[in-house]
């Protein structure tokens, strides 16, 4: 995973752009799920990855554009070799 942006403090709701690889069979994380503070838009640049959420199981293709919302549990798995290019936007969820 490569950074290649941030814009702003991340109190203040940063913008951060980046780009991941994974090679076939990969799974991130490893265990368990990710969850961010922000919205997340990723876009697959190339290969096929299975997205596990809480709701169910997706297959995500190259060109094909997904967005997880702040404090949704998410895992990737690599069908094949795959990037993507990634958004994280938006002031972090406050609890309550």
């Amino acid at each position: 995973i490569a950074s290649l942006l941030t814009l702003g403090p991340q109190a203040e709701g940063a913008i951060d752009v980046g780009t991941a690889s994974f090679p076939q069979g990969a799974r991130f994380p490893e265990t368990g799920f990710s969850v961010h503070e922000q919205h997340e838009v990723s876009l697959l640049l190339e290969g096929e990855f299975v997205l596990e959420t809480l709701e169910g199981t997706h297959i995500v293709k190259a060109g094909q554009m997904i967005h997880l919302l702040p404090g949704e549990q998410h895992a990737a798995t690599a069908v094949s070799q795959a990037r993507v290019f990634y958004i994280l936007f938006g002031a972090p969820v406050e609890n309550d």
